[in-house]
Formats: C-alpha cells, structure tokens, sequence
C-alpha cells in the first residue's frame, strides 16, 4: 500500500497538508491491521478547496446515475427511470448549501472509477479540527477505501437510489458499512489517543458529512450511526471478524432494515449461509 497525500487546497492550508500527512501515516496501517482488509495499492487522500469538492462530488454522482441508468433495460427501465433522474436532480442541484459547511470527508470516485478520500481544506480549518478529531475522521474515511477495496458493487449499492429500495426488505447496506468505519475508527483511535476520547455530537460526527438541516434531522443520524455501530460491533462479537468481511462478499449474508433492532434474528438468518 503506497499512500498518496495530496494538498491541492493553497499555499494557506500547507500546515493542515502536512498535519494530515503525518496522521494518515500513523493511521492507514491501522487501518489494515484492524479491519483485516486491505487498502487499495494506492490510497489516495487529497485536501482540497470547496469548489473542488463540488466538482469532484458532482462527477461522482454522475457516475452512479449512468451506472444504474445503464443497469436498468425494458420494463424496469420505463418504470424507474424518471424516478432515477429525480433522485439524481436533487443530489446534485438539490443539496443544501450548508451541507458543504458541515462536511468534513468523504470516500468517493475519480474519474477513472478508482476510490479516493477528498478532504473539504476550508471546513476543518474553520472548526480548527485537533489532531485527535483527524484521526477519528481518517480511520473511518480509510475504512471506507478499505470497504470499497474489498468490494466496489457493495459499496456502489449502498449509494445508488434503486438498488436497496428494490423487493418487500431494504438492504441495510449502508448501516453496515458506516458502522462498520465507525466500529474500526473507535478502536484505531484508541490505540492512537487512548481511551478518553470519546466522540461526540460536537465531533466528527456533527459535521463530517450531515446533510440534514434540523438538529432534530442531525440527532437521528447520529442515533443510526450509534445504532449501527453497537450491531455491527454485536456481530463481529458473534461471528468473528473473518466471516463479517465475507459479508460483504454477498448481498444475502448483509442485514437487512428490521434487523437492526435485533441482531439475533440476523444471526439465525445468516447462520447456514456462513458455512
């Protein structure tokens, strides 16, 4: 693994540039050794201005719509396309303009499909983030590249507006992968910082990437990344660290919505299909 830190953010986030090199330094083999899963041969994090932010996010979303768009032929496509194309509208004209006050990090694609972390420069310099905050948010935007590493389509499916909508049962795709990065940022940063750091809705949370513009809204994501993290924390305890990254490896073996209240009825379900 070769890590490529990039600050294309100007001259005046230099010092944040080399704050975040040194961290990811620390924190990506961490990483590695926590989760057991590999990042890409080159992990890429790049510290970058708000305009290339949206340029970059925006091309990303473009991506997924003609990925799902082209998945889609016949009937389904008669009957889910305009729903797509609205969807797909709002995510890129539709998001709040403070959305890119409060965020922080996140995992997506490069223009040759490939996964990279994009750091938002301006954000953490305005909420002076402290270096035990950059590494809660790099361990868990490097367990994302991890994630996607192990598999592309999981990761694709958990950001795509048709895929986990489809049949009587939502897919908690994206439950599983967020507290699946929360539950390894947790324990890389205790071995970082030690166990008094604790996260808070004054943290990394508040404002890695909410898109919600009520507290109310902002309390009940941060009450579903709780959540998640405490069931898939539950389920490694179960299952064991091995068979919960084959997981991934298999929409079936995922949680699905109504699972998430009660891990044993996932673990009956799941019990035959992991042998």
């Amino acid at each position: 693994m070769q890590l490529d830190i990039r600050q294309e953010a100007g001259p005046d986030h230099d010092v944040l540039g080399e704050r975040l090199r040194g961290i990811a330094e620390l924190t990506a083999p961490l990483v590695e050794a926590v989760t057991e899963l590999p990042l890409p041969e080159r992990t890429t994090v790049r510290l970058v201005s708000t305009a290339t932010w949206r340029r970059n996010y925006h091309q990303y979303q473009l991506g997924l719509y003609n990925r799902e768009r082209g998945s889609l032929s016949g009937r389904l496509r008669e009957q889910f396309l305009p729903y797509l194309r609205e969807t797909m509208a709002g995510r890129l004209n539709g998001t709040p303009s403070d959305t890119w006050t409060r965020t922080w990090a996140m995992c997506i694609e490069d223009a040759m499909g490939e996964p990279e972390t994009l750091v938002l420069a301006e954000n953490i310099q305005h909420k002076t983030a402290t270096d035990d905050e950059l590494h809660q948010l790099l361990a868990h935007e490097l367990t994302h590249l991890a994630q996607y590493h192990a598999s592309p389509e999981m990761f694709d499916f958990a950001r795509t507006p048709l895929t986990r909508s489809w049949g009587e049962d939502l897919w908690a795709v994206e439950s599983l992968l967020e507290g699946h990065a929360q539950w390894a940022a947790s324990r890389i940063t205790h071995q970082t910082q030690g166990p008094h750091l604790t996260r808070t809705d004054e943290g990394i949370d508040s404002c890695r990437q909410a898109t919600e513009s009520t507290e109310t809204d902002k309390r009940a994501r941060l009450e579903s990344y709780t959540a998640a993290t405490a069931f898939i924390e539950g389920a490694i305890d179960k299952i064991g660290l091995g068979n919960f990254n084959s997981v991934r490896e298999e929409l079936s073996l995922c949680p699905i919505e109504r699972e998430l209240d009660s891990l044993s009825d996932y673990l009956l379900r799941i019990d035959g299909l992991l042998r």
